[in-house]
């Protein structure tokens, strides 16, 4: 009963134009959905799916539906997927929605990226017989325990998911302790768009250093060191996490003095605020030197892997949330630092040179390609063994 009622208040909600046209619910709970003799990949975050179209081009002649819940991921991935890969919003985890789902057609397989667990999907398929998978699966510690008042419907959910393909041996024994059987310790899949080429053009790189997914509450970390930098006539750019929040940084700058303009102009001495969804990589191809939000949040740093594909060393703050490992292995690999605020880089040549003391980011880049190898050979150990999965369930 509990669960027609939300679906009830949802179906109200997607008669007010500006909560569907935010949320995209019509489209949530009616469709279209063209999975008919193709997969069906689904990503929460715009990290997770990259990682599914990165599979879709490695699997140019198979068919690929990708959803994802929210509305501007699927209108940046309308862009730039695959040319086999069609975009739509996921429908709702309910049976109702379900049922309107695979009457427009049934997909050939499931697979999901990460941790995206939805019962009534899960319990849909298995129902119908399709093939579902997790890939670059993660469980941490907290997601575990979000999971602790219905360990039974986890547990079941697992048992409905055919084979799994995990990041590092502790996810594996959290799912393996909720009844998860065909496991495999494969790595982070993110690792798979890592190019792994020397980039003779770094040094003619115009941006000194790039803020990206930065939160403006991590201002108070941030703003002296980008003044300082600014000072020195150094070019940085900033990429809020939120879009909308680029005028919020471009009022506090201005306020400060800052000369700003918005991107792709880049100055020296200036700021340049990237307003729009999906330029990271754009930003980062003319950048030296990466600084990844969220690791003065609670909830952890975003993607650093992002940086380190397009040979960028990383800077991160203290807050590192479930890429703590794998940021303490890249530190020692000397291709990302861990620092207490941005004030701690230091400026020479005019501003034209960046550097923590000991450490430097053009001899950093020269490491990263060999750094990230152990990864990325991980992940594509593990991809070959995803294509024999897809080729034996299609």
């Amino acid at each position: 009963m509990l669960r027609n009622l939300g679906l009830a208040l949802v179906s109200l909600g997607a008669r007010i134009p500006a909560i569907n046209l935010r949320f995209g619910l019509k489209a949530r709970i009616y469709g279209p959905w063209e999975m008919k003799d193709r997969l069906w990949f689904h990503g929460a975050s715009l990290g997770e799916c990259r990682v599914l179209c990165e599979l879709a081009k490695r699997l140019p002649h198979i068919p690929v539906f990708l959803t994802t819940q929210k509305a501007e991921i699927a209108e940046w991935l309308q862009w730039n997927a695959p040319a086999q890969v069609k975009v739509g919003l996921a429908p709702l985890d309910h049976p109702h929605v379900l049922q309107t789902l695979f009457a427009q057609g049934l997909p050939k397989a499931l697979v999901l990226g990460e941790h995206e667990v939805w019962p009534c999907w899960l319990e849909a398929c298995h129902a119908k017989k399709i093939p579902v998978a997790i890939v670059s699966g993660r469980m941490t510690a907290k997601a575990e325990a979000r999971w602790s008042f219905a360990k039974n419907r986890l547990r079941k959910c697992l048992q409905q998911i055919d084979i799994f393909w995990l990041q590092t041996l502790a996810d594996a024994e959290r799912y393996i302790r909720y009844g998860a059987e065909n496991v495999r310790v494969a790595g982070n899949w993110k690792w798979l768009s890592f190019e792994g080429h020397e980039d003779a053009q770094w040094d003619d790189r115009l941006v000194d250093l790039a803020l990206i997914s930065v939160h403006r509450e991590e201002w108070k970390f941030l703003g002296d060191g980008i003044l300082k930098l600014v000072e020195f006539g150094s070019c940085v750019v900033v990429v809020p996490r939120v879009p909308a929040e680029s005028k919020w940084f471009t009022q506090k700058l201005t306020k400060l003095g800052v000369p700003c303009c918005v991107w792709p102009e880049l100055k020296r001495g200036h700021v340049s605020i990237v307003s729009e969804f999906g330029l990271v990589p754009a930003v980062l191809k003319e950048s030296h030197l990466a600084f990844v939000g969220g690791s003065f949040m609670i909830s952890g740093v975003h993607n650093v892997r992002e940086p380190l594909t397009q040979l960028v060393p990383v800077l991160v703050g203290p807050r590192q949330g479930t890429e703590t490992s794998e940021i303490l292995k890249l530190e020692q690999q000397g291709v990302a630092r861990v620092i207490k605020n941005l004030t701690d880089l230091c400026v020479g040549n005019e501003g034209r040179d960046l550097w923590l003391p000991g450490w430097y980011p053009w001899a950093a880049y020269l490491r990263i390609t060999n750094a990230t190898g152990i990864q990325k050979n991980e992940a594509e150990q593990g991809f070959v063994e995803f294509k024999q999965w897809i080729d034996r369930v299609i």
